[in-house]
């Protein structure tokens, strides 16, 4: 009963009465999507409990591709501090996206924070194809014209302010 009558903690029932405290790490999606939030800040972003994964150094080099300076360890162990106060490109590099499909994730920020986004489509996923169809739609909703080219790169335009 999780959350329930406990209030957020793990109810066990048995003979015996159990105590402690138990460390949870932080959860690899939701930091890929919280690296990627990062770049539509101006000022550094320090993130703890990053579980330092394939997939996460992935995404650190998708924001790296795009002027970001991003430090491992230098708030204490498993932290990552991120300062995306002057991105230098709207063009993530290529072989960094196909590398994680959550790449797709910084191509919002990005085409907020500069105007547009020249983004490859993502790689990365062993279960096939997951099309990014509704993150484009959502672009396209918020004003941008979108389009893809014919080898795999969305380009989209902020239409206004």
């Amino acid at each position: 009963n999780f959350g329930a009558a406990g209030g957020g903690y793990l109810e066990v029932e048995g003979g015996a009465r159990l105590e402690g405290i138990a460390r949870v790490s932080g959860a690899k999606n939701a930091v890929l999507a919280l690296l990627a939030g990062t770049l539509a800040c101006r000022e550094p972003v320090t993130l703890h409990s990053v579980p330092l994964l394939k997939d996460v150094l992935s995404m650190l080099d998708v924001l790296r591709s795009v002027g970001v300076t991003v430090h491992v360890g230098a708030a204490g162990p498993g932290s990552v501090t991120i300062d995306a106060g002057r991105l230098s490109s709207a063009s993530p590099d290529k072989a960094a996206v196909q590398a994680l499909r959550a790449s797709f994730f910084a191509a919002g920020p990005i085409l907020a924070r500069t105007g547009e986004v020249h983004m490859p489509l993502p790689g990365g996923c062993d279960i096939g194809a997951r099309p990014v169809d509704l993150h484009l739609q959502g672009f396209e909703a918020l004003g941008a014209e979108v389009n893809v080219t014919p080898d795999g790169v969305v380009h989209a335009v902020a239409t206004g302010p």
